[in-house]
């Protein structure tokens, strides 16, 4: 469509749109109204309540109460864990009970684990503090936890080797560097068949060719979770290096033995249709989405 045509189509939209915003603030006076007949809050209800009662505005500024500073005085320390999931609410609350002349609040979170965005997280309030914060002691100190305390070092290769390859700050709001990378710090027993835990990535487009249906891509991928798949893997599975995906495509990453080099051929995103996931396949991940 043309700017003209997009234009034409928002003007066309605004009555309806308008009517939506009504009808929704209608409803939030009504369930607020039912709530206070029953003497019920929701979640949201606590947050704002709770802002009601430990900050207050002063000019432009929002500012804690005297409450707030009381509740200060009493907490030695305050910690948050998957602070990269805040949102501006609970940053202001948690704020408004800590001491900063203390430097009393301690956060834990990770930036790539962020997932709520649709309930207004802002991980840019944990990159503000990942930049700004010295690592070598100063008031505010930043300490990178490296270790991996869940997987065996031949998982953490493979994860490291994927995303120090694709994970920049335009996909994952962060570069995967040193800093970044996964190391071991568990202590496994000895496996019988250590080569068993070598991982491998195959590249699977979800765009099906003409000529191959979503049933017999489904019946492909249980044949290998079984082990009966054989050297040879069929072009529906493993495309060669000059292949693109389709722009309605995604490639699927899945654990299991490396076969053949250690790099990653395709780097792709785009418009995501999800292909049927064997149940069978229980280490299976979408690598981008």
């Amino acid at each position: 469509e043309s700017p003209e045509q997009i234009l034409e189509d928002i003007r066309g939209a605004a009555p309806l749109v308008e009517e939506l915003v009504r009808l929704a603030g209608r409803f939030q006076q009504m369930y607020q109204a039912r709530k206070e007949e029953k003497n019920l809050v929701d979640f949201a209800d606590l947050e704002h309540y709770a802002l009601e009662i430990l900050v207050r505005k002063e000019g432009e500024e929002t500012v804690p109460t005297v409450t707030a500073r009381e509740y200060a005085l009493e907490f030695e320390e305050v910690m948050i864990d998957e602070y990269q999931d805040s949102n501006l609410v609970q940053e202001i609350l948690l704020s408004s009970v800590s001491s900063p002349e203390r430097h009393n609040r301690f956060m834990v979170g990770d930036v790539k684990q962020s997932i709520y965005r649709f309930r207004l997280a802002r991980p840019e309030l944990f990159m503000e503090k990942y930049h700004g914060y010295a690592r070598d002691g100063g008031e505010n100190r930043r300490i990178d936890l490296h270790k991996n305390f869940r997987s065996r070092s031949q998982v953490l290769e493979g994860v490291n080797l994927v995303f120090r390859q694709i994970m920049t700050e335009k996909l994952g709001d962060v570069e995967y560097d040193d800093d970044a990378a996964l190391y071991p710090g568990a202590q496994f027993p000895p496996a019988d068949r250590e080569k068993f835990y070598e991982p491998e990535l195959w590249l699977v487009n979800a765009d099906e060719p003409e000529d191959e249906s979503e049933e017999k891509l489904e019946r492909d991928l249980r044949r290998s979770a079984s082990g009966r798949w054989r050297a040879g893997r069929r072009s529906g599975i493993r495309r060669k290096a000059d292949t693109a995906p389709s722009a309605t495509g995604m490639w699927w990453c899945f654990c299991g033995p490396w076969r053949g080099g250690r790099k990653l051929l395709w780097k792709y995103s785009g418009n995501i249709r999800f292909p049927p996931i064997p149940d069978p396949l229980r280490d299976i991940f979408p690598l981008l989405r």
